[in-house]
This record gives structure tokens, C-alpha cells and sequence, in this order.
């Protein structure tokens, strides 16, 4: 039997064992150094019913050895695949952090941009994993480890596909799978591809968002009815906060046929993107910079901030303020006219009096005009000058 009493300190090739990570449906996790690379890795034993089995054995070295092959900053790495005392083990990067359904049960919904942002991550994660051929079929909350910075890691690739054929609902209805975020297709035991991952995913979202999950049920048969004949509830029952734009994405993720459902995970992770995008240019429009405390080094920088904000959201501002600047320009050539102007007047005024100056040293007695030698006379309605 594989536990930490009888593995603390032993050598499993070249990893030896230096504590346990946790315990779960999938085996046993050891906290172990690599001897040769000196780095911490952790080990997972799989369970012994799942290695008596020689064809799953088979298929999980297979997948496992695919697994290896993925390099992406929101996967967990696999080092490595062995055997040890009749079991198989599989070598992998140990992340610090806390699996997502901790999180989950700790803090209940998430917030929006908080889901939809993990989301986003672990999409990414799949379809690199998609284009190697690899279909993970065990998406689950359990499988993400949140690390710093709500960087998301999503592991257990390798043990994805023996995990869901070793899942077999017995006779009172319990499963030794995930029942819960299955897709339709895994239930019927049809063929099984990349959609049925984000099916998955979306089951994952929507848990984040409301802290319920949107097939429910007290059995995994009853959770495997709902899941294949009952319509997905509007995720915005659960929480009516959720904009309409996201609801649609989970609404497309989550399509019973998988032929109405997002084609490819790349998809689903664009679209989250700019939907956060969105978020973020509303949130930086709208935020009111005096309702927080410390307004008075805001207001002081008011005008700064008002411009940053008009330089970064595009033509529309622009051209409202257009009239304002021109109205504005409108304003200066008034003001520099009028300065002409009282220029012009003064330099006529110095003018007359050095001309009256000179006049008077010269004896010269200026006459006082003469009466005007036109009038005006009214023809038909008109004033004419005669």
C-alpha cells in the first residue's frame, strides 16, 4: 500500500520522497526531490484498481507520454512516467497554490472579472493541448491549481482518459468519475473530442459565478438526466449581475448538441478576452475618482487624468469636443483683434498730439469745418445721397 509512512525518505528512481501533498480519486501525491536536477516535484501514485487493469495501463502511458509533450505556461509539466512496486507513477512540476473548487467553497461566487479572467487561462490551456491531439475529458474545478497572482494551472492530463473509462455508475447510482461536469457525449458514451472539454469549462465558469453548479442532483443518474435532457438554466437565475454578453458565451459553451456548441477552445478564449477588454474600458470610463478616500490628491490631478482618460478613448471624444475647440480658437482671434485694434488706436492718438505740437510751434490755427455740401433726400422709401 502506497502511503506516507511507508514512502517518507525512499527512492522511486530517481526521485526521492520528502513528504505528501494530498490524497484524492486519483491517487496519492508526494512531495519528492529530483536527485539528479535537484528540483521538487511532486509524485502521483495511481490507485491499485486502476493498474490491474493492463489495457487502461496501456492507454495512461500513452496519454501520459502526449501529456509530456505540452509546454504551456497553464499546464502542469510532466517530467516523467514509471513504475514502482507493481504501481505506475507519474512525475510532475508541484505547483504552490490552492485547487479552484477550495476556492470555490471558500468564497462562494467569484467576482466576474476574477471568473472570467481563470476562464480565459484555461481555455488557453486547452486548446494548446487540442491542437496535440489530447482532449483532457476530466475539466474540473479540481484539476486547477490557482497560484499567485490568480495564475491558473490545469493538470491531469495523463490520467483524464483512464479516470473516465474507469468511471462506471454502479447500481445506487454513484460514480467513481466527476458526474457533475460530464457532457452530454461523455454520458451517452458517444465519440468524445475537444467540444466536450468545453462543455466542461463551462460548467467550470458558471460554478465560479454563481457557486452552484447548473446540473444538480442528489445521483449521478440524476445528475446524467439533467445534463442530457433537461434545458441549461439561464446562468442569470443564479446571478443576475452576470452582463448579457457573458451569459451568451456560457449559453453557446454549454449546448447540449455538440454541434451548436463553440467549435474550438481558441474560440472561447477570444471571446473572453474581449469581454474582459470591455470590462476594463467601461470600468476606466466610469470610475469616479471622488468616491473614494484620498480624493483631494485625485482632484488636484484632475485635468491630468481627464486627458489621459480623453487620449485613450478613441475618436468618440474627439469629436465632441471639436465645437468646444473651435468655439474656443474663435475666442483667442477676437482677443488678439481687439489688441490690434487698441494698438492701432493708440499709435493715431500719439500721432495727433505730436501733430498738434508741431502745429502750435508753427503758428498754424486749424478752421473749424465746414457745414456738409450734400443731404439726403427720401426717394421712394430710399435715403440717396445728393
Amino acid at each position: 500500500m502506497i502511503d506516507l509512512e511507508t514512502m517518507m525518505d525512499k527512492q522511486v528512481d530517481n526521485y526521492l520522497i520528502k513528504g505528501s501533498v494530498g490524497k484524492g480519486g486519483m491517487g496519492v501525491v508526494f512531495k519528492a526531490t529530483d536527485v539528479s536536477l535537484q528540483r521538487t516535484v511532486a509524485i502521483k501514485f495511481l490507485p491499485e484498481e486502476m493498474c490491474s487493469d493492463e489495457s487502461m495501463v496501456k492507454r495512461f502511458v500513452r496519454e501520459a507520454r502526449s501529456s509530456a509533450r505540452l509546454n504551456h505556461t497553464n499546464i502542469v509539466t510532466v517530467y516523467g512516467v514509471g513504475t514502482y512496486e507493481k504501481t505506475y507513477y507519474i512525475a510532475m512540476e508541484l505547483v504552490p497554490g490552492l485547487p479552484l473548487d477550495a476556492v470555490i467553497s471558500k468564497e462562494g461566487r467569484l467576482p466576474i472579472a476574477r471568473s472570467v479572467n481563470i476562464a480565459r487561462q484555461v481555455a488557453d490551456a486547452l486548446s494548446a493541448a487540442h491542437a496535440e491531439g489530447i482532449v483532457h475529458r476530466d475539466v474540473k474545478p479540481q484539476n486547477m491549481i490557482i497560484g499567485k497572482n490568480d495564475h491558473i494551472k490545469i493538470m491531469d492530463f495523463g490520467l483524464a482518459l483512464a479516470n473516465f473509462e474507469n468511471s462506471q455508475l454502479t447500481a445506487d447510482g454513484t460514480s467513481l468519475g466527476t458526474p457533475d461536469y460530464m457532457s452530454p457525449e461523455q454520458w451517452k458514451d458517444s465519440n468524445v473530442d475537444a467540444r466536450s472539454d468545453i462543455f466542461s469549462l463551462g460548467i467550470t465558469l458558471f460554478a465560479m459565478l454563481t457557486g452552484k453548479l447548473p446540473f444538480a442532483a442528489t445521483t449521478a443518474l440524476a445528475v446524467m438526466r439533467k445534463t442530457v435532457d433537461s434545458p441549461t438554466p439561464d446562468i442569470r437565475t443564479f446571478n443576475d449581475a452576470v452582463p448579457d454578453e457573458l451569459a451568451h458565451i456560457i449559453e453557446l459553451m454549454l449546448m447540449k448538441n455538440v454541434t451548436e456548441r463553440y467549435p474550438s477552445a481558441a474560440l472561447v478564449s477570444k471571446d473572453l478576452g474581449q469581454f474582459l477588454a470591455g470590462m476594463s474600458s467601461a470600468s476606466a470610463v466610469s470610475q469616479d475618482p471622488f468616491s473614494t478616500p484620498g480624493s483631494d490628491v485625485m482632484r488636484s490631478n484632475m485635468d491630468t487624468k481627464d486627458s489621459k482618460i480623453r487620449g485613450a478613448s478613441g475618436a468618440g471624444i474627439s469629436n465632441t469636443s471639436a465645437p468646444q475647440q473651435q468655439s474656443s480658437q474663435q475666442q483667442l482671434s477676437q482677443q488678439q483683434s481687439q489688441q490690434q485694434l487698441s494698438q492701432q488706436q493708440s499709435q493715431q492718438q500719439l500721432s495727433q498730439q505730436q501733430l498738434s505740437q508741431q502745429q502750435q510751434q508753427s503758428g498754424f490755427v486749424p478752421q473749424p469745418p465746414s457745414e456738409p455740401r450734400f443731404s439726403i433726400v427720401q426717394i421712394a422709401g430710399a435715403g440717396v445721397l445728393v
